[in-house]
């Protein structure tokens, strides 16, 4: 909860309310309706490591429990964590501001992967696309002047 309230300052409730109201709007669901992806941002040095990842899986368990479907053929839980290692901004302010973060390892994201799957949790982790240009996500959109970034396109008024 402590690196959850200083990554996101502004978040109001506890994790664990966030899980009981997603527990309980699943359980209002038909069994084969429930299913989940959780999209989880590695950042390097930060939330990347080992102890993370157990902290992860064990806060998904009643998560997994409210998805389950014993009539799944994949034996699934129903939960799949996309990890997004983290793209640095490719430059310009938005860069500077998020300069603190920095992309995980292979290494490290390898690990995390691994250790979520000891732990029974399905888990992928996105492909990487356009880095090397500087067009992956979120780096288009920190190139762009700031006037440019708020103003809705043409014709969408």
């Amino acid at each position: 909860a402590s690196l959850r309230r200083r990554l996101v300052p502004t978040a109001v409730d506890e994790p664990e309310a966030l899980r009981e109201g997603l527990c309980a709007a699943l359980a209002a669901l038909p069994p084969r309706r429930r299913r989940l992806v959780v999209e989880y941002v590695l950042l390097g040095g930060v939330n990347d490591g080992l102890a993370e990842a157990d902290e992860l899986a064990a806060f998904l368990r009643p998560v997994e429990a409210a998805c389950f479907d014993p009539g799944r053929a994949s034996r699934r839980t129903g939960v799949l964590v996309n990890l997004i290692p983290y793209n640095d901004g490719g430059g310009g302010a938005a860069a500077r501001l998020a300069a603190r973060y920095e992309r995980p390892t292979w290494a490290a994201i390898d690990a995390f992967q691994a250790r979520l799957r000891q732990r029974g949790v399905w888990v992928s982790v996105r492909a990487q696309r356009g880095a090397d240009d500087s067009s992956a996500c979120g780096q288009l959109w920190a190139q762009q002047p700031q006037a440019r970034r708020h103003q809705p396109a043409a014709g969408m008024v």
